[in-house]
């Protein structure tokens, strides 16, 4: 069903944005078509984080942010220089030296890998071992990842203690089908992640983790064909990611209460990156103007699609969004690149 008139309209979208809440509640919405236009988000404020010059010219990556507007990254130091973790807040970078952080919770707790130390819980420059890499931590400090031994199985740890989470298939002689490796976290508890089909031509498929239970996401291809890749996770217990479409494209998804359905096209919203408490979408969308390609972040909320605020000299890939929505963090792919952050 044609509904170019839904991705013209933001009228949902700018309630939202405008700190006064939705009129109507995030279900899963149908494939639209390309939008004639796209309004630009006013409340939303774009900042370009520019390392301290005294770290050199080199490239550095956002990697995620919290409600207090706190982000965390990497800085890939210049030839002859050591790259390092850092934290920016209100204007201020912290220099984290070899701890190089993942993921950051509203408490400040980071996740990431230490030169020193491995992988690592970090809470105000006191570390704990993690028993293998960690992808995301929720407000509580849990944290997730993915073991990596004879079997990759993605993993929960709480307060000291490492769940094995297993995955599809235990036992399986295939190693694709024993193997899941964790993406996100939410608050409570649910995990995301992702498994092996044991095919090259049909690699990957979601998961949905929940009180020793997995939940294969499916796609949204008949037959349940394709693959599917999640990328984040909210507090409802809503995914994001890539999937399988019933055109057999790879387009963005919104899977809840065990439906998945695209949200995207291309030319239009062709990828989604994270996903806030209140169901808005937030990623990367491309429009045609003429035989050229105009790639822009963008939100995405019950069918309607604004435009974040670009690098005048280039565009900016969406990272993250904090839960409640309140801050976005991306990477500017002018040179060198440099991480941009969306607060309202």
């Amino acid at each position: 069903m044609k509904s170019t008139s839904r991705w013209a309209s933001v009228a949902a979208v700018c309630v939202l944005l405008s700190g006064q809440g939705c009129t109507e509640s995030p279900t899963a919405p149908q494939p639209a078509d390309p939008p004639a236009s796209f309004a630009k988000v006013k409340s939303f404020t774009m900042t370009e984080l520019l390392p301290p010059t005294a770290w050199g010219a080199a490239f550095s990556y956002a990697a995620a942010v919290n409600d207090n507007g706190k982000v965390v990254g990497i800085y890939a130091g210049p030839p002859g220089w050591e790259s390092k973790g850092w934290s920016w807040q209100k204007g201020e970078f912290t220099d984290l030296g070899t701890f190089w952080p993942r993921d950051i919770n509203d408490k400040g707790q980071m996740v990431g890998y230490s030169r020193s130390a491995g992988h690592v819980l970090w809470d105000n420059g006191v570390t704990t071992p993690l028993p293998g890499p960690a992808v995301a931590i929720n407000k509580w400090g849990h944290v997730v990842g993915t073991l990596t031994g004879d079997r990759y199985h993605a993993y929960l740890w709480r307060d000291g203690t490492t769940t094995d989470l297993g995955s599809l298939h235990p036992g399986s002689p295939n190693f694709w089908l024993d193997y899941s490796e964790a993406v996100g976290v939410n608050d409570n508890d649910q995990v995301v992640a992702q498994t092996g089909m044991g095919a090259w031509y049909d690699p990957y498929r979601a998961l949905l983790w929940e009180n020793g239970t997995w939940t294969e996401l499916g796609t949204a291809a008949p037959g349940n064909d394709g693959m599917s890749r999640p990328t984040g996770i909210s507090d409802n217990g809503q995914v994001v990611g890539l999937a399988t479409s019933a055109i057999y494209h790879d387009l963005p998804f919104l899977w809840q209460d065990g439906v998945m359905t695209t949200i995207g096209s291309n030319p239009g919203f062709h990828d989604a990156e994270a996903i806030d408490d209140k169901g808005v979408v937030a990623g990367g969308c491309n429009e045609l103007a003429g035989s050229a390609q105009r790639n822009f972040p963008c939100l995405y909320y019950d069918g309607g699609l604004t435009e974040l605020e670009s690098v005048a000299s280039s565009y900016a890939t969406v990272r993250d969004m904090s839960p409640g929505g309140k801050f976005i963090v991306g990477t500017s792919q002018a040179y060198p690149a440099h991480p941009v952050v969306w607060a309202r």
